[in-house]
């Protein structure tokens, strides 16, 4: 007799919120790449307290403490999905001057996110520029945090406890938010045509790239980069280490002119350059030696006009033929 075996599963609310977080880190992954894919931006998480301090990915739904269940509920939109450390809300009362080093791999701007009920601040945080910026978070006797930020160097970062003197008021641990320094990219454009820049953002993460491509209008041409940027490569990659401006110079094709005669006779160019810019117009005249005479132009122009007017084009070729004058001697 065969036996089976019933497998029952309770779908929770708590299982369909860890399955959105689940679902919401692949889809960042997928994008991103893996969190190990390439360098991080934040290693070397060291803490003082015992309590653990652990490296995340910033989103609605991501648990604010590495020891509390309260999740986040909304994040400014230039921090989504950035790195961020889960702090021990045990370590609220902490006064140390150290509590909490990482390292930097890149220049990055550090978030500190601060308990709004504080009125004084510690004074390893009293150089930072709070922002208007907040986390919000469902603990049930705070509904949010408020962002102060500084920049850093790549390097080591040291940060102090939550009532590190002469801090007061503050009853949450803070959280830390790493983002990439941020950089402009200013392209500007000099005669007629274009630049796309793909992806086309207003800052760019620091060691970003950003490819730009100049198309010229009709009758121009792409003559180089300048700026921030030289050469003619187009498309040209941009490397995003700094705020840079860039300047794409078009200006108009230029053509050759080539005249030549079959016979004895000149012909005249005016105005006589070795190029003509797209669009302008050259005069010839055709002059024939004593006994010759003119009998038309071939090549990229045709007719008998003793003065014509030239349409821009490559090596255009204009011919005289001789036709001796006769005469009869009795």
């Amino acid at each position: 007799m065969k036996k089976r075996y019933n497998f029952s599963f309770k779908i929770t609310a708590n299982t369909i919120k860890l399955y959105t977080v689940f679902l919401s880190l692949c889809i960042f992954l997928l994008k991103t790449g893996s969190l190990y894919s390439q360098t991080p931006l934040v290693t070397n998480i060291v803490a003082t307290t015992g309590h653990t301090y652990t490296l995340s990915q910033l989103a609605v739904g991501a648990m604010v403490y590495s020891d509390r269940t309260y999740q986040v509920t909304s994040v400014p939109a230039f921090l989504n999905n950035v790195p961020f450390i889960q702090t021990p809300n045990a370590d609220k009362g902490s006064k140390s001057t150290s509590v909490l080093s990482f390292t930097l791999t890149q220049n990055a701007v550090v978030y500190v996110g601060y308990d709004p009920r504080a009125t004084v601040l510690p004074a390893w945080l009293s150089g930072w520029q709070k922002t208007t910026n907040q986390i919000g978070f469902n603990d049930p006797n705070i509904s949010f945090l408020w962002l102060y930020t500084k920049t850093y160097q790549a390097g080591q970062v040291t940060l102090g406890g939550t009532l590190a003197s002469p801090a007061a008021g503050a009853k949450n641990t803070y959280i830390v938010v790493v983002q990439p320094t941020q950089y402009s990219l200013n392209v500007n454009t000099t005669g007629n045509g274009t630049v796309i820049k793909n992806p086309n953002q207003t800052t760019y993460n620091n060691g970003s790239t950003v490819s730009l491509t100049a198309t010229p209008t009709s009758g121009q041409q792409f003559t180089g980069w300048s700026g921030d940027a030289s050469g003619t490569t187009n498309p040209l990659t941009v490397t995003m280490d700094a705020n840079k401006s860039i300047t794409a110079t078009f200006a108009p094709i230029q053509y050759s002119l080539g005249i030549n005669t079959n016979g004895n006779g000149t012909v005249a160019k005016s105005p006589d350059q070795q190029t003509y810019a797209s669009g302008s117009t050259v005069s010839l005249t055709a002059t024939p030696a004593s006994g010759q005479q003119f009998t038309g132009w071939s090549g990229d122009a045709s007719g008998m006009g003793m003065k014509t007017t030239g349409v821009s084009a490559l090596d255009t070729a204009f011919q005289t033929s001789p036709f001796p004058i006769r005469s009869s001697l009795f």
